[in-house]
């Protein structure tokens, strides 16, 4: 809420003096904290009155910017097709390398979903080492999790584990609670992945906690989906059960 608000007083000083970086950044901002709460709507609401106004203005990088974080929020939804329209618009309007990174950045997750792991992993591979020698702490923040979860969907189980790690570490000393509860999570469905279900069950029940406490509603019926996996190869399968329920009840939920 404390973000809202303060997007809305931008958007009051906008309104009187226009500045394109800071109006790009306040829309954009705003729609990472809806991502982050699953509310999708409100989210690509900010992302296409954005998206709008640098048409009208004619301000190319608004339009790719925008556009690309309407694709990290499809990926985020896990609405592949949706991602790869965004993604692709971004691309198709990048004025510079900067917004190309950012593009190609959130269309290879979804691309990595839809059958071309080979297409989109080498691009996060790329990409991401690059954000992070340049001290994009932003860029790597919001990318690295993606390359982390592509080497998982590619069953490189070593490199996620690793990626995951370093991602976890960096949100424990920001406390920035989404990151360290979805990398948990992560780190819970590669667990479960190498068939180490005790081990997932550990990852999962932190990152849950976390995720309860941050309001982050789709990463936690996510790790509630997965935690349900796990206790049922444990041999809890009444607890398996009402986890899964619950799990099913926040996703649908969300849409």
């Amino acid at each position: 809420e404390h973000t809202h608000a303060y997007a809305a007083r931008a958007y009051e000083h906008l309104a009187v003096s226009f500045e394109p970086m800071a109006y790009m950044y306040a829309r954009t901002g705003a729609a990472l904290t809806y991502m982050m709460a699953g509310r999708w709507e409100a989210a690509l609401r900010e992302v296409d009155e954005a998206v709008a106004t640098g048409a009208e203005r004619s301000d190319a990088g608004i339009v790719s910017f925008c556009n690309a974080i309407g694709a990290l929020v499809c990926v985020e939804k896990r609405d592949w097709a949706t991602a790869i329209d965004y993604g692709t618009a971004a691309k198709e309007t990048a004025p510079t390398v900067y917004f190309r990174g950012f593009a190609f950045g959130f269309l290879a997750p979804a691309l990595c979903h839809t059958g071309a792991v080979d297409e989109g992993l080498p691009v996060l591979e790329e990409i991401v080492p690059m954000a992070k020698a340049a001290r994009h702490e932003l860029a790597w923040t919001f990318l690295s999790p993606r390359l982390a979860d592509a080497y998982l969907t590619a069953g490189d189980y070593v490199r996620a584990h690793q990626l995951l790690l370093e991602i976890h570490d960096a949100a424990t000393r920001r406390d920035a609670k989404f990151f360290l509860g979805a990398s948990g999570r992560c780190l819970g469905e590669v667990a479960l992945a190498q068939g180490d279900a005790e081990e997932a069950v550990r990852r999962l029940e932190a990152a849950i906690e976390t995720l309860r406490a941050s309001g982050s509603e789709n990463e936690l019926g996510l790790a509630l989906g997965a935690l349900g996996r796990a206790k049922r190869l444990t041999g809890n399968d009444v607890e398996a059960t009402a986890i899964a329920q619950e799990a099913l009840a926040i996703l649908d939920r969300l849409g």
